[in-house]
């Protein structure tokens, strides 16, 4: 079942599409996924590029795609229309979550964060900013803004995993100083941050897949032994470029070679599922 809500932040009406698979068993607690597009898209865009839906209706998930202001999230880099008017998106999605939790999907009992490129970056500030809402974050395409990085200070652990291409020719993979889309720090740096704040212990087991044809090969880093039963991983895309992994939708800002050798939204949903630990504190 699929439905529009709405919620207002800062007298402004912020819309979100939500999913709810059929004979959800509303009486028992379920996980909730939320899903923040990439610049230039919306929620229903996410929606056909992550095809979430298919893992909810799987496993008894609810999905909310919001959408952004201007089709963008003020995601701390500066760079967004919605950063540019000062939208308060952190603020948006505190009283977006805790709408569902009261209105449509009340017995939530874990909540998930996924997101792509500026989705991806808005993810990392929720995560930074408030940990306490969520159990786990997953990032595609993205790193950690250094304004966020400046201000790293989550309240407790958090699973979290990293994918992106080491060819990204819009979010480098090394990260960027100075560049009119903002700064961000190289995604393994981003990653040895939570490794550090997870109190995970080093090194990583590292696996390499080797290429189906899809021309790129993937090296995996896990990272286990982490506080509160938190881990951290690092998909590597070599020669990926800036996509949604495995996905057959192209939107505007993709750009690159899409690694069909890992499907993102499946190796998602296997690292959320996997996932233990505390659950979120409803402190909105």
């Amino acid at each position: 079942m699929d439905f529009q809500v709405t919620v207002i932040s800062d007298r402004m009406e912020r819309r979100c599409l939500v999913h709810l698979p059929q004979g959800l068993d509303e009486r028992n607690g379920f996980p909730l996924l939320m899903a923040l597009h990439g610049r230039l898209g919306t929620g229903e865009i996410m929606s056909r590029q992550t095809r979430f839906n298919d893992v909810a209706d799987r496993e008894g998930w609810a999905v909310v795609y919001p959408d952004g202001i201007r089709r963008s999230w003020a995601d701390g880099r500066g760079f967004t229309l919605a950063d540019k008017k000062g939208i308060d998106d952190v603020k948006f999605l505190e009283r977006l979550l805790d709408a569902l939790r009261t209105k449509w999907v009340p017995n939530v009992d874990k909540v998930f964060l996924a997101g792509y490129s500026n989705g991806g970056f808005m993810a990392q500030r929720m995560a930074v900013e408030r940990s306490n809402m969520f159990d786990a974050v997953a990032v595609v395409s993205a790193s950690i803004p250094t304004s966020v990085a400046g201000r790293f200070t989550p309240v407790r652990p958090l699973s979290m995993l990293f994918i992106h291409g080491t060819s990204d020719p819009v979010i480098s993979y090394e990260g960027r100083e100075d560049d009119e889309s903002g700064d961000w720090l190289s995604v393994e740096y981003a990653v040895k941050m939570w490794v550090e704040h997870n109190g995970c212990r080093p090194p990583a087991l590292i696996r390499k897949d080797s290429p189906k044809g899809g021309g790129t090969t993937t090296s995996i880093f896990s990272y286990a032994s982490c506080r509160n039963e938190t881990r951290v991983k690092l998909y590597r895309l070599e020669s990926g470029g800036h996509v949604w992994p495995g996905s057959p939708v192209r939107t505007e800002i993709d750009s690159g070679l899409n690694d069909h050798d890992i499907d993102a939204s499946q190796e998602i949903r296997q690292f959320f599922q996997d996932t233990r630990g505390l659950r979120p504190k409803r402190n909105l």
